[in-house]
């Protein structure tokens, strides 16, 4: 993961589990069901005293999950006129291309 400090510390606490991002010890977020087809963009904000996802008083932290990448794979199955058939199937996430702003 890209970790960009935009202000100095402190910073809300995190950590990363796999493709689930923990912030604060409080808000869990699965990356990979968060992407999408489109570059995805989820805001943590402070709201009276609170974490939440979405805007609020304060920024926290600010995550950009990439879009998603297909690649086209051979189903070894032919159409009626002997055309092969292939399907576009999602790659993983990978967290390396994710990145964290930290507020």
């Amino acid at each position: 993961m890209i970790i960009v400090e935009i202000q100095p510390e402190p910073h809300v606490s995190y950590s990363l589990n796999g493709t689930e991002l923990t912030i604060g010890d409080i808000i869990v977020i699965d990356l990979e069901e968060e992407q999408e087809d489109t570059q995805n963009i989820i805001d943590v904000c402070e709201q009276d005293g609170e974490l939440i996802v979405g805007l609020g008083n304060a920024y926290v932290a600010t995550i950009v999950i990439p879009a998603a990448q297909y690649e086209l794979v051979d189903t070894e199955e032919v159409d009626e006129y002997g055309n092969p058939i292939y399907n576009y199937v999602k790659k993983p996430l990978d967290t390396e291309t994710v990145t964290l702003y930290l507020w």
